[in-house]
């Protein structure tokens, strides 16, 4: 029992700490987004055709081409993006030492050894 107590009270303490912690992710506030409207041909005055006229300032001519040269006109852009990189690292480390110690004479004792 006393086991149970003291491993409910360390799991509370865990989680308070945590829950008293700072927050990293602000509220979110929705953007607004004014746009200015502008003088569209169609709702001009005169666009709008006179009596008996084939020709009007709010629709594409006949010779023209159907891209958007007018204000309200809607333009598509499409972005194609290519990305390639590439890298290559190598590293060569080398180390080569020697020595070396002779005794020419220890109280006359070496040529004895050899």
């Amino acid at each position: 029992m006393k086991q149970y107590l003291l491993r409910a009270l360390l799991m509370s303490a865990c989680l308070s700490s945590v829950a008293c912690g700072p927050q990293h992710i602000r509220a979110f506030k929705q953007r607004e987004r004014n746009y200015h409207e502008g003088e569209y041909a169609a709702a001009r005055g005169e666009s709008a055709p006179s009596s008996g006229s084939l020709y009007s300032e709010a629709v594409a001519g006949y010779l023209e081409d159907t891209r958007a040269v007018r204000i309200g006109d809607v333009v598509l852009v499409k972005i194609d993006e290519y990305a390639d990189a590439s890298g290559n690292a190598s590293t060569k480390l080398s180390k080569d030492s020697s020595r070396s110690a002779e005794m020419q004479s220890l109280l006359g004792l070496v040529p004895a050894i050899k």
